[in-house]
């Protein structure tokens, strides 16, 4: 073997190594919530004579789909333990289902799971394993049969909060904090809020630092709700400290407040500790800005972006906006 070719073959084994190496996707920051994956795949026969040889046999056409329908729920199921990457799920709903259609057998799976990462890959394990079941069964009448496209069908999970243009947000944080007010301690969380909202392409259009004075942070928040923006945030002074007073400067102007959005934050902290139970943030609007109060510890903050976006973005879709 020429040396350029062990070269290139050694290089592509080194990338499949690696490939095979790879750690499972890190989704401990996701929320959970309710996921559906529709996937398809098509059994194509070569005569529709087949059809007729199988009910005459001793197998049926209704035997052998609840067979494979058995088998792709239990495929669903245990997904995980035949792809690697996928990550566990409690399925809360399954279904397998054949059609009919000229010398197509058409299979489709649907999956619901409330959990932290989809469930594409349970629905494509489904219809594939249920493939090849019928497959294994149709085989011996040699049918020529062949196993066609196997897909999952878009658009089955609807999240309007990721089709907002979100460049179009008017964003702002204000840091509560005596500290660093004066100088003595550095921003941290504050920056994380910035590099969070970015990534979330969320441009921050404005950024301030106040005192844990209730005249001052209500003198911001009436600002910025003044000069129209649509996403305000504070950082810091959300606990049970006595200088911690965000909560109380902003809960009496908020003219519709939102309880069930912070009371979500508290319930994804307190997965990850149980100190959430601590936390006072409150939301709602000031005419039509979105106010968040978030703690001001640099994990508090980061945990409490990752328990409210993208989905808190479905205030902003044009619909809210219209009933607002």
């Amino acid at each position: 073997m020429l040396e350029s070719q062990r070269t290139s073959v050694s290089f592509e084994a080194s990338n499949y190594y690696n490939a095979c190496n790879t750690n499972m996707f890190n989704i401990t920051s996701q929320s959970q919530k309710l996921h559906k994956a529709i996937a398809t795949s098509i059994v194509r026969l070569s005569a529709l004579e087949t059809l007729d040889d199988i009910e005459q046999s001793d197998l049926s056409l209704q035997t052998l789909f609840e067979g494979a329908r058995l088998a792709g729920l239990r495929a669903a199921k245990n997904t995980s333990a035949f792809v690697p990457n996928c990550h566990p799920v409690p399925i809360t709903y399954a279904a397998v289902d054949f059609k009919i259609k000229g010398l197509d057998i058409i299979i489709e799976a649907e999956v619901h799971a409330i959990a932290r990462n989809g469930v594409d890959l349970q629905a494509i394990h489904a219809v594939t394993v249920a493939a090849l079941h019928l497959y294994a069964l149709l085989h011996p009448f040699k049918t020529g049969i062949e196993i066609g496209a196997t897909r999952v069908v878009p658009d089955t999970e609807n999240d309007p909060a990721l089709q907002w243009p979100r460049n179009d947000i008017r964003a702002a944080v204000v840091v509560c904090s005596n500290a660093v007010a004066m100088g003595v301690k550095e921003d941290k969380a504050g920056r994380i809020i910035l590099t969070k909202l970015k990534d979330l392409s969320i441009s921050c259009d404005a950024y301030a630092v106040v005192a844990d004075d209730v005249d001052a942070i209500q003198q911001k928040a009436k600002t910025f709700a003044d000069k129209g923006f649509q996403l305000l945030i504070f950082c810091g002074g959300t606990g049970l400290l006595q200088s911690d007073k965000t909560p109380d400067a902003i809960a009496p102007l908020l003219q519709r407040p939102i309880p069930a959005t912070m009371e979500a934050a508290r319930a994804y902290g307190q997965e990850r500790t149980p100190f959430a139970l601590f936390s006072r943030g409150v939301a709602g609007f000031i005419s039509d800005t979105l106010v968040l109060t978030l703690p001001g510890s640099s994990r508090g903050a980061a945990e409490t972006i990752d328990a409210l976006f993208p989905e808190v973005l479905a205030l902003f879709s044009e619909e809210n906006l219209a009933r607002r």
